[in-house]
C-alpha cells in the first residue's frame, strides 16, 4: 500500500495496492484527508493506520484507518 504523499507542491490524498503476484499496481479508495509524511502502521487483522503527517503547511493530529 502507498498512501497519500506529496508532488510537484500538491500534498495527495490518492492510494494504490502493489500485486506483487501479477506484478501490477492497481487504484485504491482514497484517504479521507490528503497528508504526507505521515506514519502508517499496518495491523494484525490486515488494516493500516496513518497517522499525523502534515497538509498544506497544516500538522495533523488526526489518524485514519485505512482498509486496502
Amino acid at each position: 500500500l502507498v498512501a497519500g504523499g506529496a508532488a510537484n507542491r500538491r500534498v495527495v490524498r490518492s492510494a494504490e495496492i502493489y500485486d506483487g503476484q501479477n506484478n501490477r499496481w492497481a487504484s485504491a479508495a482514497p484517504m479521507l484527508h490528503a497528508r504526507s509524511a505521515a506514519s502508517a502502521l499496518l495491523l494484525r487483522n490486515g488494516r493500516v493506520l496513518a497517522c499525523g503527517g502534515s497538509s498544506y503547511g497544516t500538522v495533523l493530529s488526526s489518524c485514519e484507518l485505512y482498509h486496502p
